[in-house]
């Protein structure tokens, strides 16, 4: 961000600061657990019980985990799910 401020302004900065109420801060934390759920979700479509912690990803074809990684990365950031 401070790149970004110097390259508009030339104003060199050496701290920045965010400040946002509390309800924000809960609606970030409900959007991360959200996600962080619907990428289990997904996950645990292509192998089944995760349960483990311990995921084979040579259980699946190479063009399946390319799926699954664009899958993820769309649930991450608001894309279309695949």
């Amino acid at each position: 961000m401070a790149k970004t401020i110097y390259d508009h302004s030339g104003i060199q900065c050496t701290s920045l600061n965010v400040i946002f109420n509390a309800s924000t801060l809960d609606n970030i934390v409900s959007t991360l657990r959200t996600k962080i759920i619907l990428i289990l979700l997904e996950i645990e479509k292509k192998f089944e019980s995760i349960d483990d912690l311990d995921i084979d990803t040579d259980s699946i074809s190479k063009p399946e985990n390319e799926k699954l990684r664009k899958n993820i990365y769309a649930i991450a950031y608001d894309d279309t799910v695949m």
